[in-house]
């Protein structure tokens, strides 16, 4: 059996980060320059995905926080137990979401599981 120990820094405490001038954002690391832009644009893509798919009758939610590749936008259809992953909330869901409802629509079409 091998052992490897890495002591990691706390990221809760300022000045602990990984690399200087870079901010984890759940499982990403992101430049303090666009940080603000980053998060805003994330969270306003989430809230955006969570109308479109209310309106369509579906629950949404987010899980997978901590997790290796991030937190994910989670969905079911109303009354089921079985939730289902949509995409990971990872750089490229911030980057090229588009915030055009019919356009955000076809962009998580091909990610949501056939009505049975």
């Amino acid at each position: 059996m091998d052992i490897f120990w890495r002591e990691i820094p706390n990221l809760s405490q300022p000045n602990q980060g990984l690399v200087s001038g870079i901010t984890r954002v759940d499982a990403y690391s992101v430049d303090n320059e666009d940080l603000c832009d980053y998060i805003s644009r994330r969270e306003q893509v989430y809230e955006q995905i969570a109308h479109l798919l209310t309106k369509r009758g579906y629950e949404v939610d987010r899980d997978f926080q901590g997790s290796e590749d991030g937190e994910a936008v989670i969905y079911r259809r109303g009354g089921r137990e079985e939730w289902n992953l949509l995409m990971h909330m990872d750089p490229i869901f911030v980057e090229e979401a588009p915030l055009d409802e019919q356009l955000l629509a076809e962009w998580i079409a091909p990610h949501l599981l056939p009505e049975a």
